[in-house]
């Protein structure tokens, strides 16, 4: 039997309304600094969240434990994907990268680079790719290059124009 009545469920429904809509995952845009023009072909990219970079476990009395935070987790991780295109501007990003160290930055904004929300920089980023995969039975799906983006992200965020 449920307990729940219409003047609670509008009251949640209200304090869930009050809250804002919520976000589009597909409204988002990545840019690495000095090759801009690759942010129109990325296709997922994580979101950088400051969180606790893991529990420290105390011992206590009569054999119980608790939690304790610890520090907060600034290198970060995340599943990357980049379409390719017939000229093989990924295969040509991904060599520059590597001729120029390595190592970039980038900027992940909530909305595009002409109108955002807000917009988290993030530092020292490198990609670790997995080989594409090509498929003569595939007729009708694009190829991708995806892997891992590894980055740092110190909770910055610059409020954007929209």
């Amino acid at each position: 039997m449920t307990v729940n009545t219409g003047a609670y469920l509008q009251q949640q429904y209200n304090t869930i309304k009050a809250l804002g809509d919520k976000v589009v995952s597909s409204d988002a845009m990545i840019v690495f600094e000095g090759f801009e023009n690759i942010r129109l072909l990325c296709k997922q990219f994580p979101w950088p969240v400051l969180t606790s970079n893991g529990e420290i476990e105390i011992a206590n009395p009569l054999g119980m434990i608790s939690y304790q935070p610890q520090q907060i987790k600034i290198a970060q991780q995340g599943s990357i994907e980049l379409y390719e295109t017939q000229e093989g501007h990924i295969q040509a990003f991904l060599e520059q990268v590597i001729a120029g160290g390595g190592r970039f930055n980038a900027s992940v904004y909530e909305g595009t680079v002409d109108k955002y929300k807000r917009m988290l920089p993030i530092y020292d980023c490198f990609m670790e790719n997995e080989n594409a995969q090509r498929d003569w039975e595939n007729r009708s799906q694009i190829m991708t290059i995806g892997g891992n983006l590894y980055f740092h992200y110190f909770g910055e965020a610059e409020p954007g124009n929209s």
